[in-house]
């Protein structure tokens, strides 16, 4: 597992006890992942939740050395960070032990497929637990709220895992292990993982801007309904719930009640799905949505945006640091 690595984020906790403040130093614990060397600096990726307000972060790699990392780039929505940590600081016998990540094609998965995941479960260090795919484009309200398709797995993933690996049997990274689906906090066998194709170009864009550049539409959908999640045939399409005046889709033409079906030529089978197929688009970018309207197809080019951050509650349970 050499291309893992267990963090401890150290911040500073405020509380309030008869009307005086007080602050003390936390710290917890998660993993992260290898995805870069240069000469100058090793890079690590891991969920924003793990580093966010930090103002200490330590790696352990698979040596048991240990150096101090600063934060290169984050984003809240995709809970999503990248680290970095000057190669000069490290040892050579460490920088010989570790491994840059090898990035797998989530987009080739079966469900039912052997994965693994590997992270600082509890804080004990390395630890790994097999299981399988149990689902592929599983939607999830994470907490900012945003809608996202996630891998979802039944190997055991628990607090101290946030940031680590979800590998398959030939050590291709596939997802990055985010968040469980759990009344305890502890592992139900219900985990989720970030797909590596949605990292990558999460991390690519971390790195290039120091955020997360993301395409966005300006409109809000109808939820499924339970028919729709039981439906034995994939359902094709989302409604428009509302579309945001002046936003994107407006200014192309879409309406509240458009069932949207394609887009580029794609169909569209989930909010998710559109979500985060429209998240990949560069702003300023445009494509060809077509919409289903009184019974008749229609074509609109929309020119993309740049999607922000927002802020809801949660439905699932990211995982907490140990």
């Amino acid at each position: 597992m050499p291309a893992t690595v267990a963090i401890t984020s150290t911040m500073n906790q405020n509380f309030n006890i008869w009307g005086q403040n007080y602050g003390q130093e936390v710290s917890g614990g998660g993993s992260g992942i290898i995805i870069g060397k240069t000469d100058k600096e090793l890079l690590i990726a891991t969920n924003n939740h793990v580093v966010a307000d930090a103002t200490k972060i330590l790696v352990t790699f698979i040596d048991d050395s240990t150096a101090e990392a600063t934060i290169k780039g984050r984003n809240s929505s995709a809970d999503l960070a990248v680290i970095s940590i000057d190669v000069s600081k490290l040892e050579k016998d460490t920088l010989d032990k570790i491994k840059v990540a090898k990035l797998g094609n989530s987009d080739d998965i079966k469900v039912g497929q052997m994965a693994i995941a590997i992270g600082n479960a509890l804080g004990y260090g390395q630890t790994v637990t097999v299981g399988y795919i149990s689902a592929k484009e599983r939607e999830i309200t994470v907490d900012n709220g945003n809608k996202l398709e996630v891998l979802q797995t039944d190997a055991a993933i628990n607090p101290g895992n946030s940031g680590g690996a979800l590998i398959d049997v030939a050590g291709n990274l596939i997802g990055v292990n985010t968040a469980i689906f759990s009344q305890s906090g502890g592992s139900l066998g219900i985990g989720f993982a970030i797909p590596a194709k949605v990292c990558q170009q999460v991390l690519n864009s971390i790195l290039k801007d120091g955020r997360v550049v993301r395409g966005w539409l300006g409109i809000s959908l109808v939820p499924p309904t339970q028919e729709d999640v039981l439906a034995p045939k994939q359902q094709i399409g989302v409604v428009v719930a509302d579309v945001l005046k002046s936003g994107p889709a407006a200014s192309a033409g879409i309406k509240i009640g458009d069932k949207i079906i394609q887009v580029n030529n794609e169909p569209i089978t989930s909010a998710s799905h559109l979500i985060n197929y429209v998240a990949l688009q560069a702003p300023n970018s445009e494509i060809n949505v077509m919409v289903e309207r009184d019974g008749k197809q229609q074509n609109f080019v929309v020119t993309v945006g740049e999607r922000k951050n927002q802020n809801t509650q949660s439905q699932f349970i990211p995982l907490p640091k140990q």
